[in-house]
Order: structure tokens, then sequence, then C-alpha cells
């Protein structure tokens, strides 16, 4: 996550349209920390607040916080059952939101997983 900038953005503004003949440009980020509770909307998305891996050697870019829309995940995260701090590894794509209050770069999550070293995959060993 430490690499998501703006500039990066403009960039894949330029790939577009995206499209059959042009796919989107997929991301990984392993093990990214789970900055708060999931928030489930209607039933059906989740939004997730996700922050660099503690470990990162990002610096400042170590308390950025990104939001993370799971578009039809509701489902996959209640299953999951995360909690603040757990590490998840996911896959995403960049998109921006327009909103004049709380806009600015968000992440589409395509897919999740808990990491191995996040204290509920611990725990769900264990059990």
């Amino acid at each position: 996550l430490d690499v998501i900038t703006p500039e990066l953005f403009d960039l894949l503004g330029r790939l577009e349209p995206f499209g059959v003949g042009n796919p989107e440009p997929v991301f990984f980020a392993n093990a990214v920390r789970l900055a708060a509770q999931p928030k489930i909307l209607k039933d059906k998305h989740a939004v997730l607040k996700l922050s660099p891996a503690a470990n990162a050697d990002a610096g400042w870019r170590r308390s950025l916080t990104y939001k993370a829309m799971g578009w039809r995940l509701a489902e996959k995260v209640n299953e999951a059952k995360l909690l603040a701090g757990d590490q998840l590894d996911v896959a995403f794509t960049l998109d921006h939101n327009e909103h004049p209050e709380f806009g600015g770069i968000e992440l589409s999550l395509r897919d999740l997983k808990t990491a191995a070293s996040s204290p509920s995959a611990l725990a769900a060993e264990q059990s």
C-alpha cells in the first residue's frame, strides 16, 4: 500500500479505457493491517480501513489509511470474523471517490483473505 500515490493513479488513468482488450490492473498487497472493524452496507458490501503492514519500511506512509470497498464481499468478511489489527492479503484495483467531503483514492477489493500471521488466523488454527 505504501506505493499508492496520486502519480500512480494518474499513470493508470493514461492506460484507460479498460475493457476486454485492455484489462484493468489488479494489485496485490500482503499482510496489510485492518485499521478498524469492517462496516457492512446493505447486507452485501463491506467497507474496510487498511493501513500498510506494521513492519513496512514506509516512514510516514505507515500512518496512511485507505478506504477499501468490498462490493458483494459482506458474506466473506462476516465469515472471516475480522478484528481491528488483523492482517489481510488483498487483491484490489484503484478507484477515485469524487465526494467533496471524503473523496480521494480508494481501493476496490477484488478478494481478500486473512494473512497467515494475523491474530484471528492464529486463533482459528488453535481451535
